[in-house]
């Protein structure tokens, strides 16, 4: 509004309308059913909020609100584990088992982490995940984290994968449910089922976290406590690069990752 006219396009009164709109960098361009009628740039633009806008006594609805991250790179090649290395965890009685087979990172028994050899700051990450559980009364504990220490286990912000709640209510997460923020914030919803893939996004900005699952936001949090070398909940915030791991819970762990993709 206030920068640049679109084309001329029909609105109908009535009916649902599909709009497209991609943004990459400073490049903004909109379809209407299909027609292209914006394409233009703008260096001021490149980042900022998302909002709908509505006018008084003039009524609107929208629906299949979708924000799908562009640009995002592989960082599993389907094949091997080129590009990670396992870290053995100090209380391990039987080590994590990591295998690549089938375009999946498939990992059994631990504790113990995967982590990667490059390192990432603020970043999107997608990747699918499917926790694979022994029977309905065990629920596989796992985490992805974020600007962890290289070489130690289980350090940085975890997001927790845990698809258990209370009382048959997806609303109240067991040990802060998958998407959550663990040790800091539960997820507001348990979405993922065991034994199904489910898409996990993650968007980490500075001290600003976000999460979703299948496409449902279950939490977000930005880190209130003061910055220092070393991550701890509830007394420093790390805003420094570090890698992503993931994690072999116990020996009960059984879980397969694919289609990991980040971006920064």
């Amino acid at each position: 509004m206030g920068h640049v006219r679109g084309q001329p396009a029909a609105i109908k009164a009535g009916q649902w309308q599909t709009y497209e709109i991609t943004h990459r960098s400073d490049h903004l361009e909109v379809l209407l059913d299909g027609k292209r009628v914006l394409s233009w740039k703008d260096g001021k633009s490149a980042m900022g909020h998302i909002g709908l806008q509505f006018n008084p006594n003039k009524k609107i609805e929208f629906r299949n609100v979708k924000l799908k991250p562009l640009g995002l790179e592989s960082i599993f090649d389907g094949r091997s584990l080129k590009g990670w290395r396992e870290v053995k965890h100090s209380r391990a009685k039987e080590d994590a088992v990591w295998t690549a087979r089938d375009g999946l990172i498939h990992v059994e028994k631990g504790p113990g982490q995967l982590e990667t050899e490059a390192e990432w700051q603020d970043l999107v990450m997608q990747l699918e995940i499917r926790a694979n559980a022994s029977s309905p009364e065990r629920h596989p504990n796992s985490g992805i984290f974020l600007r962890g220490d290289a070489n130690k286990s289980w350090t940085g912000y975890e997001i927790q994968i845990r698809n258990e709640y209370k009382d048959g209510d997806r609303l109240k997460a067991v040990d802060f449910g998958t998407g959550g923020i663990y040790g800091e914030l539960p997820a507001r919803k348990v979405v993922a089922n065991d034994g199904e893939f489910f898409t996990e996004t993650i968007v980490l900005r500075g001290r600003h976290f976000s999460v979703w699952v299948n496409g449902y936001p279950v939490s977000d949090w930005e880190d209130p406590y003061p910055e220092g070398p070393v991550r701890q909940r509830g007394k420093q915030a790390k805003l420094a690069t570090g890698v992503i791991s993931l994690q072999a819970h116990d020996p009960t762990t059984n879980l397969d990752f694919r289609n990991l993709r980040v971006g920064r």
